[in-house]
């Protein structure tokens, strides 16, 4: 997170925590009966779809 917060490496940490957030939401969350359990699963997947945002962006930003 750190390393997202100054910049540095974007193009590689924002996938590896991607995959971390969506790894989460198979092992952690997976009791979909309780509305809970739903709502942290969408929150991570959320939290996924801004970290791939990220990594799209600083590619962008790198061949500009």
């Amino acid at each position: 997170g750190v390393l997202l917060l100054i910049g540095k490496w974007p193009r590689i940490v924002a996938p590896i925590m991607c995959a971390f957030t969506v790894l989460t939401i198979v092992f952690f969350h997976t009791d979909f009966s309780q509305q809970i359990e739903i709502t942290l699963a969408l929150k991570n997947l959320a939290i996924a779809g801004g970290l791939l945002m990220v990594y799209v962006h600083a590619q962008a930003a790198r061949e500009a």
